[in-house]
């Protein structure tokens, strides 16, 4: 199948690709390929215009130690699951500065010679429905090259790559628009030996899935400073090697033994040794208890002698007062204190996570939360000491509404009720900004609606609305206008026909598929295609009746023959047995008596060939199915000139 939109990179555009990195970069010395590399993790999220474009975000989270790399791009690989062969490679680009993770007590991380930098590399990438349609799912790849010599539970760390895979689901299939799991940026850059430590390793899930979490094996790669992009080499990455004395359910010695907590990502752990170690997880997401994809990561933890001495515990106050629950009014905020020391450092953290740049001895809170401050001292290598947690909470609570429908048909009737009312006040209802004059606790709508509920708040903090909810009402059946044509549907080969509607309504939503087949789910009233097939659109506004065409595109008959060559062959097929575009046919062989045809791969090895046989390519050599990737074939035919070019097979 063909689109007129793709950004599928062949292989032998990953070749081009690679050659030109390669050539760049090895004008600067080959020491900036070494990055002396400690963490890495993937993630993946869904662009604002992914329902037109299909358009991902790809973040590469780097750790490093000692100095920021002199990296400013890197690539990474996506494979099947099936046969681990690359389909493209992801370009990402450094964003920002490299930044030196906040460890709550820089002098500690002065004297004990370990400082880790955190880079963070962005790009886009296409999630092709039709590529990328395995029900096996796919994956993401990171290798890169090489470790921090200075690991202690990795053999030979200083050449040893490191890799990182995110596995994410297919692309045609509900639910293909699934963000995975965002590591968090660790909190910690290192743990005092002999002192039990909880240190936040976990992620956050934008679809509220629920995710699991458990230790694993490092992966080592091929990279190597002298070839820093092996993506050719797929997915088949061997393990990590251990120091002697380590495993996954030991990677830091200790008593107790190290765990992670399953359902958060803490992990615990009372080393008995000092060292940096890597500490390898894995991250399992699940929807409606159904395993969807999953995630690797790795960091390093610094494992210190810390002395027994500590600085004073810090108090926080508001308005000079110990406090351990503060009220905040929603909009508004309050400030939290500690006894200011101008010989101190500090670090506040929301929810047991360090926030970026609050250092100074007063933080201004804006939303709710637990809140806590660690306090060090600027010139000596003392204890931290860390506060008692303080709870902000809401003062005026909202109370929260919900629609028993979000979509409506017809004039039906909606039941927008009050599911949660704190302060057990009187609520009013508004349709926008008009008020309804309603105190009940639930209203009846019948027509397109933005509603919300405002109550008095019973203390200071004044009026307050709840969420709004929207209700968006369909036609029973939408009403379709077609794209038509005086002679039906009908082209030649590798012409392009645009087939659809020619209205386009806001609300409605458009299914896309080929001889039954599910190829595009969004807000495309019209596709471009180029080949030949009974390509439906379902149209659907909410949960109304759904509307359906169908255009039957047909190959003409009379198909104009160019002069000079004659012949006319798709430029791309997809050799993947579901009876669709499965062989590569050139039209109008049968003029030629004696032809032949050969198709090479990319090292000039002939791999098909035809002596005057009118049977398609099935795209096998030797019965295997070629790597997707384009082939360069010649057609000779007697007293004609030879016809050249290539084919781009896809799966």
């Amino acid at each position: 199948m063909s689109f007129i939109y793709k950004m599928h990179f062949s292989d032998f555009h990953k070749h081009i690709l690679v050659a030109t990195l390669i050539l760049l970069l090895s004008l600067k010395s080959l020491d900036s390929f070494a990055q002396q590399i400690v963490g890495a993790d993937i993630s993946m999220e869904v662009n604002s215009d992914f329902a037109i474009y299909n358009r991902m975000i790809v973040t590469l989270n780097l750790y490093v130690a000692n100095a920021p790399s002199a990296s400013f791009e890197e690539t990474l690989s996506v494979s099947r699951k099936t046969d681990t062969k690359p389909l493209e490679s992801v370009l990402v680009q450094r964003v920002g500065p490299s930044k030196l993770l906040n460890s709550g007590n820089p002098k500690c991380v002065e004297n004990n010679g370990v400082k880790i930098f955190h880079e963070v590399y962005v790009g886009e990438f296409y999630l092709n429905t039709i590529i990328y349609k395995k029900t096996e799912g796919h994956f993401m790849i990171y290798d890169g090259c090489c470790r921090y010599p200075g690991l202690d539970n990795i053999a030979n760390p200083s050449t040893t790559p490191i890799s990182v895979i995110l596995d994410f689901p297919p692309a045609y299939i509900h639910p293909f628009t699934n963000s995975s799991p965002t590591f968090l940026t660790p909190n910690v850059s290192y743990i005092c030996k002999n002192d039990a430590a909880s240190i936040m390793l976990g992620a956050k899930d934008g679809n509220g899935d629920e995710l699991r979490y458990s230790l694993i094996d490092p992966l080592g790669g091929f990279t190597t400073a002298d070839m820093p992009y092996s993506d050719e080499l797929g997915l088949n990455k061997p393990n990590a090697t251990w120091a002697t004395g380590f495993n996954k359910n030991n990677q830091i010695k200790g008593s107790p033994s190290m765990k992670i907590d399953s359902k958060t990502g803490v992990l615990s752990v009372t080393s008995s040794i000092l060292g940096l170690f890597t500490v390898s997880i894995l991250v399992e997401e699940f929807r409606n208890g159904v395993k969807i994809g999953s995630n690797r990561r790795e960091v390093a933890i610094n494992v210190i002698d810390c002395t027994a001495s500590t600085v004073s515990k810090p108090i926080v106050k508001k308005n000079g007062v110990e406090v351990n629950k503060v009220e905040l009014c929603i909009g508004s905020s309050t400030t939290l204190e500690t006894d200011n020391n101008l010989g101190m450092n500090f670090q506040w953290q929301k929810n047991g996570q360090n926030i970026p740049n609050e250092n100074s001895f007063n933080l201004t809170v804006v939303e709710k939360g637990v809140y806590n401050v660690i306090k060090s001292d600027k010139n000596t290598c003392l204890r931290e000491a860390i506060s008692d947690k303080v709870e902000v909470i809401d003062a005026n609570p909202a109370p929260v509404i919900k629609a028993s429908k979000e979509w409506a048909c017809g004039t039906e009737d909606v039941k927008i009720e009050l599911v949660s009312n704190p302060s057990g006040t009187s609520v009013d209802w508004y349709s926008a900004d008009n008020r309804l004059n309603i105190i009940a606790p639930f209203i009846i709508v019948n027509n397109d609606s933005r509603i919300s509920a405002k109550f008095v708040s019973p203390n200071s903090c004044g009026q307050l609305f709840s969420n709004e909810v929207q209700v968006i009402y369909g036609q029973k059946k939408p009403s379709l206008v077609v794209l038509t044509y005086p002679n039906g549907y009908k082209i030649c080969p590798d012409e392009l026909i645009e087939v659809g509607m020619t209205n386009n309504e806001a609300l409605q939503q458009y299914k896309w598929y080929k001889n039954n087949v599910p190829i595009l789910d969004g807000y495309n009233p019209t596709m471009v295609f180029s080949d030949n097939g009974i390509y439906k659109l379902e149209v659907s506004e909410g949960s109304c009746e759904k509307a359906i065409v169908e255009f039957n595109v047909t190959y003409k008959n009379d198909c104009p023959v160019e002069p000079i060559l004659q012949l006319y062959y798709p430029q791309v097929f997809t050799p993947n047995g579901d009876g669709i575009n499965d062989n590569w046919v050139v039209y109008n062989l049968n003029l030629f008596p004696d032809f032949e045809i050969f198709i090479y791969d990319r090292w000039g090895k002939i791999i098909f060939h035809s002596l005057n046989d009118l049977n398609p390519w099935d795209g096998k050599s030797n019965g295997i199915k070629v790597p997707a990737g384009n082939y360069p074939f010649k057609i000779k035919r007697p007293g004609e000139q030879d016809v050249t070019g290539s084919i781009e097979v896809l799966y």
